[in-house]
This record gives structure tokens, C-alpha cells and sequence, in this order.
């Protein structure tokens, strides 16, 4: 089901098997990679290099927002020499098609910048640019930063598969920069998960095969979910969260094992996603286990679509979260 499932998407991108695989590692690995790094810049001068490779942009950069949401507090390139980076003076702050992101933090792609009603031009020493795809980095419904990416090589714009690779991608990109935004006040839990990451890096990286299997030994739950809501297929991690047998988990559905009081939000978001209003959502929700208790999950949902644009599947990653909930409610 999953070699399927990545027929579908490699189908509907273009691409040819050998490239896809390619694509598809590289989010992996670099999902992975990510996570082990502490220091917070490094974190995001790894997001960022990652994410001008993953969709072939000439130029990338990544804004971190203020408190306040309203400006820029950090911002990272790739692609610039240490001499451009110099010449451009200091970085901006939010304002021009930068800012239209943070007032409207949706998807935005622009086929010629100076012909965008949100440009303000490009200060003296700043080099050509006339291609622009940004997304944002949201988790839990909060911004985090945006990724901005300039000039497609090879082509006159971003296309909507480099729009929903960068979207997937930036999901990825949410919990790292959490965990690096939390590691000061959970160092051991965090040392813990690295060695998991690094083991799970050199697995990945003895041979394709064993990348094949990272939806069945995956730290994260993973479900792929019919346009019905039945598990279609579930991994390992999903069914030890929830109690459940693959084969018991593929006879239910999602609904089916969310608690009362959350099934409409996610199922209002699913359709959302399934008309394609959204292009992926995120939500902190309740699941029922197999005996009868409550656990609570982070859910990050995206939907696949097959070569004509319909939509297919649901793909789900979850992340048990309870213990968290459990510490925050006697803060």
C-alpha cells in the first residue's frame, strides 16, 4: 500500500521513480537530521539548506516571528556567498511580499515578484529575483516562521507540487523547531529521542530497502485513512498507541476511535482538506485506546491525490502527546 501510495504522488509530480525516491528521502532524512541538532540556528540553517534543495530554488530563506507575530525576529538564507550577504546590509524585517505572510500565513506562490501588488522592491547590492513560493511553519495553530523560496532553476516559476512538498516538508520543520525551542527544559528527554534519531539515521542509511520500511519503523504513528475514513493501512507505533492490532485498526475508522467531543473539528477539517480549502491541518485532539481510556494525539493530516488531481487518501502522522497534557495541566 504505501509503494502505492508514492506511485500516486510520483505520478501526479511528474517525476520519474528514480527522482521521487530521491525527493522522498531527502525529507526523511533531513526530518530526521534535524531533530538531533540542539542549537536553535543550526536547526534552522538545516531547515532552510534543506528546503531550497528539496524544490531546486536558486534562493531560500526562513523568518522566525516576534512574539507579537507582526515582524521578523530571525531570518536565514541559503544560496547567498558570505560577500552578497554582506552587500545586502541588514536583513529585513517583515515588510513587502515578506509581510504578506505574516498578515495571511497561507501557501503564496508569485510567478514575477516586481509584478506582485505586495512588492516593495529589493534594497541596493540584493540580487535578481523575480520567482517566489513561501509557506508557512505552523504548529498547533501557532506561526512559527515562514519559508520564503526565490528563482525555480530551470524554470520560470514554483509549481503546486513544490508548493505541497515545501508544505509537507514544513510540518516537519514545526516540530524541530519546537524541540529546539524546548530543549533547555527537557535535555534528558531530548538526549533520549537523538539516539533514537541516530539509529534510526544509520538504519535509513545501510540501504533503500530499509528507507522503504520508515512508515513501519517510524518513531511517529502514521495511518494512510480511505476518503471513508477507514484505516487503509496503519504502522506499528499508531497501533501501540491505541491498543489495537493492525488488523483490528483496519476494521474501524478514524472517527471511530476519537473521543465525542473532537470527532466534528476533525472531521470538518478533513473535508476542508478533501475540497481542497486547506492544504493540510493540524489539531491536538483525544483518541480512545482499545481499553477504554482517553490519550491525547497531535495530528498533522495532508491529503494524496492521484495523476488527475482527486483525492485518493488521507495521510495522518501522530504524535502521542499525553504526557505533555499531563504536565501542563498541574503547571
Amino acid at each position: 500500500m504505501a509503494t502505492e501510495v508514492r506511485d500516486h504522488l510520483a505520478r501526479r509530480e511528474g517525476l520519474d521513480a528514480l527522482e521521487y525516491r530521491r525527493r522522498l528521502h531527502a525529507i526523511s532524512e533531513a526530518a530526521l537530521a534535524i531533530t538531533s541538532l540542539l542549537a536553535l540556528d543550526k536547526v534552522l540553517q538545516r531547515i532552510v539548506d534543506t528546503a531550497r534543495e528539496l524544490v531546486n530554488a536558486r534562493y531560500a530563506a526562513l523568518g522566525t516571528v516576534d512574539e507579537d507575530r507582526t515582524c521578523l525576529a530571525r531570518f536565514l538564507v541559503s544560496g547567498l556567498t558570505p560577500e552578497q550577504i554582506e552587500a545586502i546590509g541588514p536583513w529585513p524585517q517583515g515588510r513587502g511580499l515578506l509581510g504578506a505572510l505574516l498578515r495571511d500565513p497561507r501557501p503564496l506562490r508569485v510567478k514575477n515578484i516586481a509584478h506582485a501588488p505586495q512588492s516593495i522592491g529589493f534594497p541596493p547590492n540584493h540580487p535578481p529575483m523575480t520567482s517566489f513560493l513561501g509557506v508557512p511553519i505552523v504548529s498547533r495553530g501557532r506561526i512559527l516562521g515562514n519559508f520564503y523560496l526565490a528563482n525555480k532553476i530551470g524554470w520560470n516559476e514554483f509549481t503546486a507540487e513544490d508548493e505541497d512538498l515545501l508544505v509537507i516538508f514544513a510540518a516537519h520543520a514545526a516540530v524541530a523547531i519546537e524541540n529546539a525551542h524546548l530543549y533547555t527544559e527537557t535535555r534528558a528527554d531530548l538526549e533520549q529521542k537523538i539516539g533514537e534519531v541516530e539509529r534510526l539515521l544509520s538504519t535509513l542509511r545501510e540501504s533503500e530497502e530499509r528507507f522503504r520500511k520508515v512508515f513501519d519503523e517510524g518513531p511517529l504513528g502514521m495511518a494512510i485513512v480511505g476518503l471513508d475514513y477507514g484505516f487503509v493501512k496503519v504502522n506499528p507505533m499508531l497501533c501501540r498507541m491505541v491498543g489495537y492490532t493492525e488488523e483490528e485498526l483496519t476494521a474501524l475508522t478514524f472517527p471511530g476511535i476519537t473521543h465525542p467531543k473532537d470527532i466534528d473539528r476533525d472531521v470538518k477539517l478533513a473535508q476542508q482538506l478533501f475540497r481542497g480549502e486547506i492544504p493540510y491541518y493540524t489539531m491536538e485532539k483525544r483518541c480512545i485506546r482499545k481499553g477504554g481510556e482517553a490519550i491525547w494525539i497531535n495530528l498533522t493530516a495532508s491529503i494524496i491525490r492521484d495523476d488527475r488531481g482527486n483525492p485518493s487518501y488521507f495521510l495522518g502522522m501522530i504524535e502521542d502527546i499525553t504526557g505533555r497534557k499531563a504536565v501542563e495541566s498541574v503547571a
